[in-house]
């Protein structure tokens, strides 16, 4: 079964749509709540999709787009976990202490 495509002007798709994003920020903000959550979520989007490195390979555009789309998945986890009360909490737990 397929799903039907997105309308921007069905007042149902708006109301489902901005439930799904209200559930997005409550579920991550319970996430965040935790030290192993925090600590998952920086794991995911500072080692696992290396989000603030560069993704380029010289020389292999396949491992370069390769890392890209695993960057693209980081980042996307990054512009909803910026926003939490405890992403600095996150940063000061993970971040090495050299």
């Amino acid at each position: 079964m397929s799903k039907k495509p997105y309308n921007p002007e069905d007042p149902k798709d708006i109301a489902d749509a901005e439930k799904k994003l209200e559930d997005t920020a409550r579920d991550l903000e319970i996430v965040m709540r935790s030290p192993e959550g925090r600590r998952l979520v920086y794991r995911i989007i500072y080692e696992m999709c290396h989000a603030t490195q560069t993704s380029h390979v010289p020389g292999c555009s396949d491992s370069t787009a390769f890392n890209e789309g695993s960057r693209a998945v980081g980042l996307a986890l990054l512009s909803e976990a910026i926003v939490e009360p405890n992403y600095l909490l996150m940063l000061k737990e993970n971040l090495p202490n050299d």
